[in-house]
């Protein structure tokens, strides 16, 4: 796997440099490609652990629908920081995803664990021997898009609004989250 360099600029941008953890991540402390490339039959010459990294790369950027994958295609940054070797056309993944979703289900759990004992993720309670958890929705807005399932959203926009939950250490009297800084 390529390794980036990560470094602070003095430019405003917004960009999608989070992939390069993402890819880190799922390298050095999970096996989920040897996983999946051993567990799920090959089908048409793409790797099943590049079907599963090209639609946890689209998770990752905020893209839940697999059209937004036409913009990744040809993006070496974008295959490097995953370590794909191929990105699907949209038709492939939609396939693969819609036949095979719920089969890559437990590896992904599996991965989910492996990243949190790899990484010595570690959580405590709070002073109330609480686990602290973060849950709340953000609305993508899809309101120009031809996309099957999306309804009106609260904001009044079309689109989805999915649900994300953060579980770590609480900050009070000082405790700072641990989380490994040297995925890289």
């Amino acid at each position: 796997m390529k390794r980036f360099q990560i470094e602070q600029g003095r430019s405003l941008i917004t960009s999608h440099s989070g992939l390069t953890l993402v890819g880190a991540a799922l390298d050095k402390y999970t096996r989920l490609s040897q996983q999946v490339d051993k567990g799920i039959a090959q089908r048409h010459g793409i790797q099943p652990s590049d079907i599963i990294k090209n639609y946890l790369g689209l998770l990752s950027v905020g893209k839940s629908d697999f059209e937004a994958l036409a913009d990744y295609r040809k993006s070496s940054y974008y295959r490097e920081a995953l370590n794909i070797k191929r990105v699907p056309s949209v038709e492939r993944l939609r396939q693969r995803m819609n036949k095979s979703a719920l089969d890559y289900i437990p590896y992904i759990e599996q991965a989910n664990r492996d990243f949190l004992a790899q990484a010595n993720v570690s959580f405590a309670p709070t002073l109330d021997c609480y686990d602290y958890v973060d849950v709340d929705t953000t609305v993508l807005d899809n309101s120009n898009s031809q996309k099957e399932g999306i309804a009106r959203a609260y904001e009044g926009t079309l689109g989805y609004a999915p649900i994300a939950a953060y579980l770590g250490e609480s900050k009070a009297e000082g405790q700072v989250s641990h989380f490994p800084s040297e995925i890289f």
